[in-house]
């Protein structure tokens, strides 16, 4: 098929035939090409699979990882620190060169939470949601109503209290953009290997957050991996309601997360080590 691309420029497109087909016909065009020692032009599209997970939960999924991301990096100071400094790097880092445009400040940040807990109503019970809210409640608890009174306020005191504070406030923009439908954001796996995030610590796959969404195939191959063949195949037999009951029961405790929950590789060896003090 000839057809005009994004860009406007011609373009040709083969192989489209049924998907039934598809094997039977790239074979042909396969041994025809090597007979005649010309190349094979064959542009199969993708195989189309019905996905692991739905969007919907799959945002949800995400929704409760940021949270976790949100509920570690206020317990790491230092780091809101250094990502702040990456930002501002980013955003002003050639500054030197714009002199010209007289910009004294800026920099925006969006809270998170509202939306997340609109992808996943049920967030604001998960625990990392309570430790990220409790802790950010201590260290906004002193700030002044006033607005004027708020930089006074900051200016004495401890710096150490300060980058505690900064870290309650970054921590608070994580967020769970993604890409191209990509399953494993970027710079949510960057983050997550910087913490060492455990999402068995602040998530477990139950009837209402993970196996009352997914099939029972789905549910039935979530025990295998974590419990075994052997207690995963009864629940192929049971009604999917009941399964999904059963597989909570057996994967209590296991800390099974999806994989899109899962660090992905770790950063090079030289990273340092982020601590969870204000002072490392």
């Amino acid at each position: 098929m000839l057809h005009l691309d994004h860009s406007g420029d011609l373009a040709v497109t083969r192989g489209l035939i049924r998907q039934e087909d598809r094997e039977a016909m790239a074979e042909k065009v396969r041994s025809a090409a090597k007979e005649s020692g010309e190349r094979a032009a064959v542009d199969l599209p993708a195989v189309k699979t019905r996905p692991v997970h739905s969007e919907a939960l799959t945002n949800r999924l995400q929704a409760q990882r940021v949270m976790a991301l949100q509920a570690e990096l206020i317990q790491r100071p230092n780091l809101a620190l250094c990502l702040l400094i990456e930002q501002l790097l980013a955003e002003v880092g050639d500054a030197m060169e714009r002199a010209y445009l007289v910009r004294s400040y800026d920099l925006s940040a969006t809270r998170a939470t509202h939306d997340l807990g609109r992808v996943d109503p049920n967030l604001e019970g998960s625990p990392a949601w309570a430790s990220q809210q409790k802790e950010a409640a201590q260290l906004m608890g002193g700030i002044p109503a006033e607005r004027e009174a708020v930089l006074p306020w900051l200016l004495a005191q401890p710096q150490d209290e300060n980058i505690k504070l900064l870290a309650a406030l970054v921590s608070a923009t994580v967020y769970r953009v993604r890409h191209n439908g990509d399953a494993h954001p970027a710079h949510l796996d960057r983050l997550a290997t910087l913490v060492g995030l455990d999402m068995g610590k602040w998530w477990s796959p139950t009837v209402q957050t993970y196996l009352g969404h997914v099939s029972k195939d789905r549910i039935a191959a979530v025990v295998a991996e974590a419990v075994g063949e052997a207690q995963a195949k009864p629940l192929l037999a049971m009604k999917k309601g009941d399964a999904a009951a059963a597989a909570e029961r057996l994967l209590e405790g296991k800390g099974w997360v999806p994989e899109l929950m899962r660090c992905q590789p770790a950063l090079p060896a030289l990273l340092p080590n982020i601590g969870c003090e204000a002072g490392e």
